[in-house]
């Protein structure tokens, strides 16, 4: 009878627990070339899952600068939101947003693409 117990045990825990999948990440904004250096520059992303959401980031390169990584927050639902500061006229910025859930599968948006795809990352410039 024990082993019976046990094995109905495992057979609920491997229905119930299922395989987690990442977050999708559903949009990013795009920016377009900023006509101000002041900034912020914002970025919104959408972000849903079957567990729970712990982060969001949003990681930016300023030209050939180490990457930057700015927790997003979250907005509204499952809209997160991070800013980019203020960067000088003549400035390339390329960004990319990252989601992590309760049980760390993330997702990377834009997705790594081959190296000659000119959309990766998202990417702007100061004018």
């Amino acid at each position: 009878m024990n082993r019976l117990v046990a094995i109905v045990c495992f057979l609920c825990f491997i229905v119930s627990c299922g395989e987690n999948t990442a977050p999708e990440i559903l949009h990013v904004t795009q920016l377009a070339n900023a006509d101000s250096s002041d900034g912020p520059y914002s970025v919104l992303a959408m972000v849903v899952d079957d567990k729970e959401v712990t982060s969001v980031e949003l990681r930016y390169t300023v030209g050939n600068q180490k990457e930057v990584w700015l927790d997003m927050t979250r907005v509204n639902g499952d809209v997160w939101r991070a800013d980019i500061p203020g960067q000088p006229s003549g400035t390339y910025i390329s960004y990319f947003v990252v989601a992590t859930d309760s049980e760390q599968p993330s997702e990377e948006i834009p997705i790594y693409p081959p190296t000659d795809d000119p959309d990766y990352p998202f990417n702007f410039y100061v004018l």
